[in-house]
Order: structure tokens, then sequence, then C-alpha cells
């Protein structure tokens, strides 16, 4: 996506219906990063509130509301070890933007059915989208919006019980407790286990149902969240190789992606970074064939789709590059060259 700086002056005041922006302000050595359907009155509160002097905003180009939400969700989780509070994080303004800039919407939020019913859960990570269960709730489970007021999530966090509960998950999977919410308002999701107890809380029927949904959905969330490879081997690579041998190009398309990460292992033991790139690739390739590319004349399935990775991966290597050459991340990716 792609964010243009603005002056003051010169920002528009809201969206139409059903759209808004993202918004990056940059003030003292750290940026903000949210949505906003009212870009210059969002500018003027922030900057007001904090008595800044100096700041500097960049928006983007208006977008469907959802969209919107996908985005910042994205954005949020690729800052992430950057983060101050809340939506600050301790970056530079212009390095925020060359990142924003880079990134593609792959990371954002899975739409998952289950009975009719819609959950939004966030690709990398599992995160429910709070808004989201609140509607379920009302829709679905015969919650009235009046018995909501006395069991808001805001409400649940701040039982004992609750606190006691965060702490507990928190420790088991190495996290701060802050780390178990993301983003605020209607894009505010929550650590899955949480999110669990949380339907619990608001209603029996929610609870089975919550049950349900991750019991049959956990084997496809632990795969590869938004699970484009499953896509890539169900839905397209069929309609490229029509006569071909799908099993045998599958296989040898695994075992090269495996070579190139370097894994000896099944996905069952993959670390999140290993996640990331797969996702990013096949999801590239899947954009590749939507778009019309195949394989050169007498190109084999096999070497079409290893070029294809070769050429995503690296793609993805040069962007992990940029975010260390700007930020110093120690954080390594182990790819075969």
């Amino acid at each position: 996506m792609n964010l243009t700086i603005y002056k003051k002056d010169n920002l528009p005041i809201k969206t139409i219906d059903g759209m808004s922006y993202i918004y990056v302000i940059g003030v003292e050595n750290k940026v903000k990063v949210g949505l906003t359907t009212t870009p210059k009155q969002r500018f003027n509160t922030i900057i007001n509130a904090g008595g800044y002097k100096n700041a500097t905003i960049a928006i983007s180009a208006q977008m469907q509301s959802f969209d919107v939400i996908d985005f910042e969700i994205m954005i949020h989780n690729y800052l992430q070890k950057y983060r101050i509070q809340g939506e600050w994080f301790s970056l530079d303004f212009d390095n925020v933007l060359i990142i924003i800039n880079n990134l593609k919407k792959e990371d954002g939020i899975t739409k998952i059915k289950k009975n009719g019913i819609a959950l939004l859960v966030t690709q990398n990570d599992k995160y429910l989208l709070i808004s989201n269960v609140i509607d379920i709730a009302i829709k679905y489970f015969n919650i009235k919006p009046s018995e909501l007021k006395d069991k808001t999530y805001g409400i649940f966090k701040k039982r004992r019980s609750i606190k006691l509960f965060m702490q507990v998950l928190a420790e088991s999977e190495s996290l701060e407790v802050d780390a178990l919410e993301q983003g605020r308002g209607k894009t505010k999701r929550i650590h899955p286990v949480l999110a669990i107890r949380y339907c619990s809380w608001l209603s029996p029927k929610f609870e089975v149902f919550i049950y349900h949904f991750f019991l049959e959905n956990y084997p496809s969330l632990r795969e590869s969240g938004g699970d484009y490879y499953n896509e890539l081997r169900m839905v397209w690579l069929p309609k490229l190789f029509i006569e071909a041998n799908l099993v045998g190009i599958v296989i040898q398309m695994n075992v090269y992606f495996k070579q190139k990460l370097k894994r000896t292992t099944d996905w069952n033991t993959a670390t999140k970074n290993d996640y990331c790139i797969r996702n990013h690739v096949f999801n590239n390739i899947i954009t590749d064939i939507k778009l019309g590319e195949k394989p050169l004349s007498r190109e084999v399935p096999i070497n079409f789709l290893k070029r294809k990775i070769d050429y995503h991966m690296n793609r993805y290597l040069t962007m992990i590059e940029i975010d260390e050459k700007i930020f110093g991340s120690n954080q390594s990716v182990h790819v075969g060259a």
C-alpha cells in the first residue's frame, strides 16, 4: 500500500460512507499508526492532546473499512517489537513509511465459517476480533444488546479470576499480559484462548460453539493462518496444470520449499517465521496465476514453481534486509541461498 504525506491544512475532512484511511503520525522520534474516517480531526486531536509542536502525517487512499482494519492489524503485527503502547511505536516516521509501503495485504484477517457463522481470525497469530464476537453473540446466540452492557470485554477482563487467568496464559506462552490483546475499539483482537474464555462467559451455547470451532479448525489454523498452501494446491494448481500429475508436482514443490528453508522436520515444528515466509510465497504465486502467468515454452510444472518460489522468497528476504538495515533487527531468517 502507499501512504502520502500531507500538510495539516490539506488533510481530507472525512471519508465517504463505508470508507476509511490508514494514517501514520510522526512526533518526537515515535509514530502512531491507526485508522480514521476523519483525518484532519484525528490529527488535531492527537497533536493537541499530546501538546506536540511539530508533527508529520501521512495517510493512505480511501479503502473499504473492513480492508483498512485488515491492513491496520497487519501493520501492527509487523511493527510489534517496536511498540511503546497501544498504537504508538518507537520508530522514525520516514522508515515506517518505507516499511508500510512495501507491505502487501497478506497477513491480515481470514474469515472461517462454521454452521453459517463467520468468525474473523488474524492470520498469523489466530487472534479473534472482539467486535465480531459481539456481533455473533447478538445475532446467533440470543444475547440482547442491553444484556451486553454488563458483559463487555472491558468488564470481563477486570474480574479477579480473569486477571489471574490472563497472567497464567501469558506465562504459558512467554508473553507479556498486554500482548494478549492487540488494537483498540472495533479493531481490538484477543488471544484465541482468552477469546474462548470470554465466549464462555457470554453464553453457554456460545461456549459450546467456540469449543467446536477451534477443535474443527485447529489443523488449518495451525498450518499457516490463511492457508495459502492449501488454496494453491487444491484450487490453482489444478487449473494451471490440467493434465499433469498433481500429487507428484505438490510433493516436489514441498521438498524444494523445505530445502530452501533448510527444514528437516515437518510443519508441526515450524516457527512463526517459517509460516510467514510460506504464506508470503504461496499467496504471491496464487496472485501470479490469477494474473495469467504460466510456464514458459517447454518449461515443466515443477520448474515453473521453483522459479516462482525463488523469486518471491528473494523478494521477502529483501524486505527483511530493509528491516534490518533500518532497525538493526537481530532476528535471523534461516533460508537457503
